[in-house]
């Protein structure tokens, strides 16, 4: 009767110690899903970005051409400022390609360390 009243009583404990574990590994699944989500929407951005950059750049090198080919002082003048704002442009999107992947490091990051602490 005592054996049986311990084994009891310590069914309860696993049992409650488990429920309130539950809810925290339904909140990780779920932090998880999410994180696992804006990983592949940022991964896509990124990939935009890129294309974005690329596409850039050979505007610039249109832009380069186009000032060897015109007449004229004044569009001459038009053009390198174009080619200038080419350029501004083109450093901005360094910068938020970066910043996205460097946001992406750190989600990366942030998924490693809960998958390690999602493991038993």
């Amino acid at each position: 009767w005592k054996n049986g009243s311990k084994i009891s009583l310590s069914l309860e404990k696993n049992y409650t110690i488990l429920q309130s574990k539950a809810p925290k590994a339904e909140e990780t699944a779920s932090l998880l899903d999410q994180v696992v989500e804006l990983r592949a929407e940022l991964e896509e951005r990124i990939k935009d970005l890129a294309i974005f950059r690329k596409e850039l750049h050979e505007v610039g090198k249109l832009m380069k051409i186009d000032l060897f080919q015109t007449t004229g002082n004044h569009s001459a003048r038009h053009e390198q400022q174009n080619i200038n704002n080419h350029r501004h442009t083109a450093v901005l999107a360094d910068r938020v390609l970066n910043s996205v992947q460097q946001t992406a490091n750190k989600i990366q990051t942030l998924c490693t360390e809960l998958e390690s602490e999602a493991l038993p």
